[in-house]
């Protein structure tokens, strides 16, 4: 988490870097069976790091491989917001995400070392 400073001058903690979000969207479009990607920009945020994070993504929807990310196990809290997300979404994940397999990943994910880095998904062709 890193300190910034919104356009009103107003001080905030930033807790996703540009790498991150290149990374989720290459996590997104990786998915299996996953339907077309929208990228929305809502703003009001500190300016240049919204183009920052702005410019991570459109490098990576245009093919452009994200860098690795160091891991680092879940906590409890993502542990819950995680396995809450995905009862709120079941009907609309189903069949591709379950609370079952939810929780293998999370199982899996603790077992995994803090140094290790997350492994690449199959590429998938951005539409």
């Amino acid at each position: 988490m890193r300190n910034a400073v919104n356009d009103s001058g107003e001080s905030f903690k930033l807790a996703l870097s540009p790498a991150l979000f290149a990374h989720m969207t290459q996590e997104l479009t990786r998915l299996p069976a996953a339907p077309p990607l929208v990228v929305a920009l809502e703003g009001g945020y500190h300016g240049p790091s919204v183009g920052a994070c702005c410019a991570a993504v459109l490098r990576v929807l245009l093919g452009e491989e994200a860098a690795p990310l160091p891991h680092s196990p879940p906590t409890s809290r993502g542990e819950k917001a995680l396995l809450a997300a995905v009862r709120a979404q079941a009907a609309a994940w189903a069949p591709h995400v379950s609370e079952a397999a939810a929780r293998r990943y999370l199982e899996a994910e603790r077992g995994r070392g803090a140094s290790a880095v997350a492994p690449p998904l199959k590429r998938r062709r951005c539409r």
